[in-house]
């Protein structure tokens, strides 16, 4: 099964990324990225930092499954690990859901909302970005909050819409939430 985890800046989908794996025993997918490594950023086996020359290197060699651009950077997947059976999850950015539907055919997604939009906020500033950076994070905060919100027709094309409220339980409800797919055998679709 491959889950991914859709949702704007800061409303913690590295943080329920990392939760899955360490209580369900999903593996994450390596993202590749064009850009360097922020300050503080972990950098483990899941996080790759190349050249856009190594990355094209990288693609002509039969080895990504899936590039593309956001926020001024490439980022990508390999392809064999799009394509392992095994439990696996990561993040997505909301404008590549309808690629990765013809991609992966046993994608399960999720989008997180935030129950408070300024926590989310709190949360980017925290990232320590450049202001310029920041600023950019904020107005695609704002833009693809107002879209998911105002457009029931956007949050349909996710097969569970999940609520973050930035405490202890909502961590227990995500797990609650993927061990509940996981049981189900056709996984089913709906608004947890």
């Amino acid at each position: 099964m491959l889950i991914a985890l859709f949702g704007v800046t800061g409303v913690g989908k590295s943080f329920y990324k990392d939760q899955i794996c360490e209580k369900l025993k999903f593996e994450k997918l390596t993202t590749i990225r064009t850009r360097k490594p922020r300050a503080g950023e972990m950098v483990d086996k899941s996080c790759m930092f190349v050249s856009t020359e190594e990355l094209d290197e990288m693609e002509q060699t039969g080895k990504i499954g899936y590039r593309f651009g956001v926020f001024s950077s490439e980022y990508a997947y390999l392809k064999n690990e799009i394509e392992a059976k095994n439990n696996r999850v990561f993040e997505m950015h909301y404008t590549q859901l309808e690629d990765w539907k013809e991609i992966a055919k046993d994608l399960i997604t999720i989008y997180i909302l935030p129950s408070d939009i300024n926590k989310t906020k709190e949360k980017l500033h925290e990232r320590n970005l450049a202001k310029e950076k920041e600023e950019i994070r904020l107005t695609e905060i704002e833009e693809q909050y107002n879209l998911v919100t105002c457009n029931p027709e956007m949050l349909k094309k996710f097969d569970y819409v999940f609520t973050n409220n930035y405490d202890e339980n909502s961590a227990e409800d995500m797990i609650e939430l993927v061990r509940g797919i996981l049981n189900n055998a056709d996984y089913g679709v709906g608004i947890s």
